[in-house]
């Protein structure tokens, strides 16, 4: 029976120092990507607008009143016709969040996000039409947001759908 050398097994000094050097520049340069703070609050904006943009459909349509979607750098607002009159509406009643009751909208762009649409007043007809501030009718309306990725919301005027882009 042969007796294992109690020095042959193991790592050599160099072995671990490479390995934590290796360790140290993973940690340093991966690891922020995954734990950028302005990536989540990207994110979330562009989730919130899409929310809000998705709601805003299925409320003008379960209410029977128009719904105004308001977009611009800034942030955006959901406001809803108050006397559904359909020939001289009034949009001066605040949407309301459905979870909290809080007012639906956000004005807290993050900094590097930039906003931009073609359409600044999307309005949602109870009937599925989506028109722009001047009632006029559109094929699609596209809203880009832009930052560390770019993302688009497209609302298509026939039918009120709201998609990812």
């Amino acid at each position: 029976m042969r007796i294992a050398d109690p020095l042959s097994h193991g790592f050599t000094l160099v072995e671990l120092i490479l390995t934590i050097v290796i360790l140290g520049t993973i940690t340093a340069f991966a690891l922020p990507k995954f734990f950028n703070q302005t990536t989540f609050d990207e994110r979330f904006y562009y989730d919130d607008l899409l929310s809000a943009s998705r709601y805003a459909s299925k409320l003008a349509i379960g209410s029977g009143c128009a719904v105004r979607l308001s977009v611009s750098s800034g942030g955006y607002s959901l406001t809803q016709d108050s006397n559904c009159n359909f020939s001289a509406p009034n949009y001066n009643l605040t949407v309301s969040r459905p979870d909290d009751g809080l007012a639906f909208s956000n004005t807290d762009v993050p900094d590097n996000l930039s906003i931009s649409t073609d359409q600044a007043s999307i309005i949602f007809w109870p009937n599925h039409q989506v028109v722009n501030g001047s009632g006029a009718t559109f094929a699609t309306a596209t809203i880009q947001l832009s930052g560390e990725r770019t993302r688009q919301i497209i609302i298509y005027g026939g039918s009120g759908y709201v998609q990812e882009g």
